[in-house]
């Protein structure tokens, strides 16, 4: 008499590399909300959509943020051909399997700040500025106050610092040092397609000049904000060096 301890498993994910116009044509976006697939690289990705322009597709996410790209964009997808679950055969007849699990709920909310972690993350960024003689003048507190202006999450593709990645807006190799009004947080995505590249010449070639333009403003915006509020500390600090001044001595 058979056992009925038989079991075997459904096919691995299939690995696909698709573009934009294929991830419309056959129909990527209903599988991703089955949960049947998933593309790498491009996280909460919800929908690909063509614009006016040909050859331009929109990236549509999950919270609603938009990214242009053209169509030579590649995408990798996860497409299994079958549930990947255990199945259990029964010696009197094919049981149905059991339902695959509900994939896990990512958090959108951006981790929690480790206060010793960033505070080494910053010490080695002044301490590789000090050593090729640039400015190092950023602290940690410079540094939180970065991520908070930007609620904890990139400077540039707005998605969840998980974790959170120091980037100098002009690189080291063209002269920028680590100073509040040159220091971002990015994710690490952005941080490694930006690599060594200048910020606003970077950003101008992955968004193109229209969107590209308008994130760069965005970001010179808060560097204005970055050197106000050390121009405030730095009167702040000499008013108390001329109050201890004048206290009389005994």
């Amino acid at each position: 008499m058979a056992s009925g301890k038989t079991y075997r498993r459904g096919l691995k994910p299939a690995e696909v590399t698709i573009s934009p116009a294929q991830f419309i044509a056959e129909g990527y976006a209903e599988r991703i909300q089955r949960s049947e697939c998933s593309v790498r690289l491009v996280y909460d990705l919800k929908d690909v959509r063509p614009t006016a322009k040909a050859g331009v597709y929109e990236l549509v996410f999950a919270a609603g943020n938009t990214t242009l790209v053209d169509g030579r964009t590649r995408l990798v997808v996860d497409a299994p051909t079958k549930p990947f679950v255990r199945q259990r055969i029964s010696p009197f007849g094919s049981t149905p399997p059991s339902p695959p699990a509900p994939p896990p709920v990512e958090s959108s909310e951006p981790a929690a700040i480790n206060l010793k972690q960033e505070t080494l993350r910053v010490k080695a960024a002044r301490r590789l500025a000090r050593k090729r003689g640039l400015p190092a003048t950023a602290t940690y507190r410079d540094w939180k106050a970065a991520i908070k202006y930007f609620k904890g999450c990139c400077a540039v593709c707005q998605q969840p610092l998980n974790p959170p990645t120091l980037d100098h807006w002009i690189p080291m190799a063209q002269g920028g040092g680590t100073t509040p009004d040159n220091i971002l947080p990015l994710c690490l995505d952005c941080n490694n397609h930006k690599h060594e590249q200048p910020g606003s010449a970077w950003l101008l070639e992955q968004y193109g000049p229209v969107r590209g333009g308008q994130m760069h403003l965005q970001i010179l915006k808060y560097f204005d904000y970055a050197r106000r509020r050390q121009e405030q500390l730095l009167k702040t600090k000499t008013r108390k060096d001329d109050r201890d001044e004048q206290l009389p001595q005994n």
